[in-house]
């Protein structure tokens, strides 16, 4: 069972954060912040004001914070080093504004996991501790994006980001009964069709995995794993390297679609608050159980009709923490 906390406003998290903060990071560590900063065209990520905040926490502690994310490999200003770094002071998220430096890097450190090899971001790997910070949203991929996607797909390099999308691409491996009930889940309409059954143009597929998930006739499968697999590998990966972490999920400006995306974006939830603690997937499952509860339905499952808790489920399978917590009001 673990131990989560829950602050509706921002002078009870922090007060909160400073106490459990301070049992896992000691004076003098140097502490990475791992952060998505956000597109210019999407305002709902995490804004400065608040992450200043959260640095002066830490600062405050003795600790040696600094922001860090690794680039991505989709057309971005965030796809290059220089670039994010430039967008990362169009935003706000400078080092004069924040008291701390801030790093973006795709420098990594391999580890192997069971279905490939997974670059886990050198920074994060040497610091002495990593503080994830997440905007938990929707996500196309996995129905949702929080702590484990932050990780799974955030902290490691932008070729084991390409990896992982193209590991869980499609393949035909059996007979198809041509239902077309994998053209129906696919968020990039990528699948046509043939005689002999599916055809998919991988230039616009996700790689989520959903067309493979949702077929009766189980005729399809990924070209390594599914992508709910493979992140959470990653995940596990990153986590094998860091030397203490903690984790916080800021339930606020919840939207449809990951922080990464440009247009198409809109809330779907009211804003709830912030969870904190020190496991990665009791502290995504509340995160969904809470937007459950409050909606009345099982929101992101409908939105990207994907099981959004699937990804939970194989984190919990893989040992890398419990589904099963407590949670205690800051």
């Amino acid at each position: 069972m673990a131990d989560l906390y829950f602050a509706d406003n921002d002078k009870r998290f922090l007060k909160r954060f400073r106490e459990e903060a301070g049992k896992v990071f000691e004076k003098g560590d140097k502490v990475a912040i791992k952060l998505h900063m956000g597109e210019k065209e999407n305002p709902n990520h995490l804004k400065p004001a608040f992450v200043k905040k959260v640095v002066d926490a830490l600062i405050s502690l003795g600790a040696k914070p600094f922001l860090f994310d690794s680039p991505v490999k989709y057309s971005s200003p965030r796809n290059t080093e220089e670039g994010y770094l430039k967008q990362c002071v169009e935003l706000g998220f400078s080092e004069s504004f924040l008291g701390c430096p801030v790093i973006i890097s795709n420098s990594s450190i391999e580890v192997r996991g069971e279905h490939m090899k997974y670059g886990v971001c050198r920074h994060l790997a040497e610091a002495d501790g990593v503080l994830v910070l997440t905007h938990f949203k929707g996500h196309v991929c996995t129905g949702v994006g929080g702590s484990l996607k932050n990780i799974g797909m955030g902290a490691l390099s932008k070729d084991t980001k390409k990896a992982i999308h193209e590991g869980a691409e499609p393949v035909l491996s059996g007979e198809c009964i041509l239902c077309k009930k994998c053209s129906e889940v696919c968020p990039g309409d990528c699948i046509t069709y043939s005689d002999n059954g599916p055809c998919f143009d991988y230039e616009k597929c996700y790689g989520c995995s959903k067309c493979i998930q949702v077929c009766p006739q189980k005729c399809l499968k990924p070209r390594v794993a599914e992508f709910d697999t493979l992140l959470v590998e990653g995940a596990d990966a990153a986590l094998s390297m860091f030397k203490k972490v903690y984790f916080v999920n800021v339930i606020r400006n919840v939207t449809n679609k990951c922080d990464c995306q440009r247009s198409g974006i809109k809330k779907v939830m009211c804003d709830m608050g912030i969870l904190m603690g020190s496991d990665i997937v009791a502290i995504d499952k509340a995160s969904v159980d809470m937007i459950n509860q409050k909606s009345g339905k099982k929101l992101f499952d409908q939105i990207w009709h994907k099981d959004s808790e699937l990804h939970i489920e194989r984190a919990e399978g893989m040992g890398v923490g419990t589904r099963n917590y407590d949670i205690i009001k800051a």
